[in-house]
């Protein structure tokens, strides 16, 4: 019969392994939470008129959404290259995919927004109604709960089912405030540029999506806990 001795040091290689893979993790996910904040401060930059920062702000979100997506694909092939128990580099290769989309959509929002707004398409104000306000609210908590989570996981915290429920019910919030927004768009269609209307209907949809695939990394953080880390 092995020794708890023998069964630690032959454990160890594989623990020491999770343990800096989780702490990298944790460092793309600030990255991902910056490049969603630099999409709020785009926003915050057209409802202000502050047009001297505008372009400013838009150049900002890509370079950190390019940064993201540079540390993703190198926590890829590290993760790809690693040995772990289970089915672990399955469920961590997915967590880092679902979290890339947090990026991808803020991005893709953005150019929407910045490229609308420079052939003076007006979004202001849908930018500064509540529900499009309220969402963006929810979408900091939604990615702030996530970060959170991988935080204690990281720090070697327990970290527990009701920590990554969070994260659900931020994005169901954000969810009835996207359906407000665009129930609000409908409401006056009927006075609106065609594909002024599309595109900022596009624009709540997106931003929607950024909370929708935070959801979707805390449903892959909470099979990794099953998993492993319960």
């Amino acid at each position: 019969m092995l020794s708890m001795g023998l069964v630690y040091k032959v454990l160890r290689p594989f623990m020491r392994r999770e343990n800096e893979v989780f702490a990298a993790i944790l460092r793309y996910a600030d990255e991902v939470a910056l490049t969603a904040s630099a999409l709020r401060d785009l926003i915050g930059s057209l409802v202000g008129n502050r047009d001297g920062e505008i372009q400013q702000a838009y150049g900002r979100l890509m370079e950190l959404e390019a940064k993201a997506d540079f540390t993703r694909r190198k926590l890829s092939e590290e993760i790809s290259k690693g040995g772990f128990f289970a089915n672990l580099r399955e469920l961590l290769l997915e967590l880092v995919e679902r979290m890339d989309e947090i990026a991808d959509y803020s991005k893709d929002a953005g150019r929407l927004l910045y490229t609308a707004s420079s052939v003076g398409i007006d979004f202001s104000p849908l930018l500064r109604s509540e529900p499009v306000q309220r969402l963006l609210y929810c979408q900091a908590q939604c990615i702030d709960a996530l970060t959170k989570a991988l935080r204690k996981i990281a720090e070697g915290r327990k970290v527990t089912v009701e920590d990554v429920q969070v994260v659900e019910e931020w994005e169901e919030e954000a969810d009835e405030q996207k359906d407000e927004a665009i129930r609000q768009l409908f409401e006056h269609k009927a006075s609106m540029d065609p594909a002024d209307f599309v595109l900022m209907r596009e624009f709540v949809l997106l931003l929607d999506d950024v909370c929708d695939a935070t959801e979707d990394s805390g449903d892959v953080l909470l099979n990794l806990i099953a998993v492993s880390y319960g």
